[in-house]
C-alpha cells in the first residue's frame, strides 16, 4: 500500500479523526507549535487513513478515566519510579489505523487499511521525526503489548514488543500495569491472551548507544 507517512501539520487538523483528543483541536495545535507535531499520519492521496498520536512525557501524569482515557498512553504510573526516563521523552500512543474523519465531521472505520502494516510504518515514520535535527526530544517510549494477539492489540490500541523491536526499541521495562489490573473484564470474552495487562516499556533514543 502506497501511503505517504509525515508529521502533521496545522493545517491537517480538521482533517483528522479526534478520537483521542482530550483537550480539543487548539490543544493539538499547541502540541504542533511547541513540539514540531502532535502525531504521525499516515495519507492516501492526501487524505489521512491513520494517526498515531505523539505528547510529551510528563512526569506524574494520571489519566482521568484510566484504560477508558485517550490518554492512557501518555500515563506511565507503573513505570516511573522503576526506571530512570529520558529528560525530554515523548510518548506514543492512540494508535487509530482505517479510521477517517468525513467533510460533514462525521467518522467512520475503513477496515481495508488494517492488518497491511500501516502501523509499523506510523511507528517507522516517528522514528525518523524523532532523529531529525530539529525534533526536541531525546528519545520516544512506548507502551507495547506482551501478546502479538491481533485481536488483543487492535482493541487496546498498541503494536506489541515483536513489531516494535525492528524499529529501533528496545525494552526498558517489563511490568504489568496497574490500570489493566484494575480492571481485569476489560477485555471482551472472545479475546483471551496469557496475560493481558503485561506491558513493556520500550524506548528509542534519538543517537543509538553502540
Amino acid at each position: 500500500m502506497d501511503l505517504e507517512i509525515r508529521p502533521t501539520r496545522v493545517t491537517d487538523l480538521p482533517q483528522l479523526e479526534r478520537m483521542c483528543w482530550g483537550g480539543g483541536e487548539d490543544e493539538m495545535r499547541r502540541r504542533i507549535e511547541r513540539d514540531g507535531t502532535c502525531s504521525i499520519i499516515a495519507l492516501d492521496e492526501g487524505r489521512p487513513v491513520a494517526q498515531l498520536y505523539l505528547r510529551a512525557y510528563e512526569p506524574g501524569y494520571r489519566c482521568p478515566r484510566g484504560v477508558h482515557s485517550g490518554e492512557f498512553w501518555a500515563d506511565l504510573k507503573g513505570v516511573e519510579g522503576e526506571l530512570e526516563l529520558p529528560e525530554r521523552l515523548a510518548m506514543l500512543g492512540c494508535w487509530h489505523v482505517g479510521r477517517v474523519r468525513e467533510s460533514d465531521g462525521s467518522e467512520r472505520e475503513a477496515e481495508e487499511y488494517r492488518a497491511r502494516g500501516v502501523g509499523i510504518a506510523l511507528a517507522h515514520g516517528a522514528v525518523e521525526w524523532l532523529r531529525r535535527p530539529d525534533t526536541p526530544f531525546d528519545a520516544i517510549g512506548v507502551k507495547a503489548g506482551a501478546s502479538d494477539d491481533r485481536a488483543y492489540l487492535g482493541l487496546v490500541g498498541v503494536l506489541s514488543r515483536t513489531m516494535l523491536e525492528p524499529e529501533g526499541f528496545r525494552v526498558a521495562l517489563s511490568y504489568d500495569d496497574p490500570y489493566f489490573l484494575a480492571e481485569r473484564d476489560f477485555l471482551p470474552d472472545h479475546i483471551q491472551v496469557e496475560n493481558p495487562a503485561r506491558f513493556h516499556f520500550m524506548v528509542c533514543e534519538k543517537h543509538q548507544k553502540s
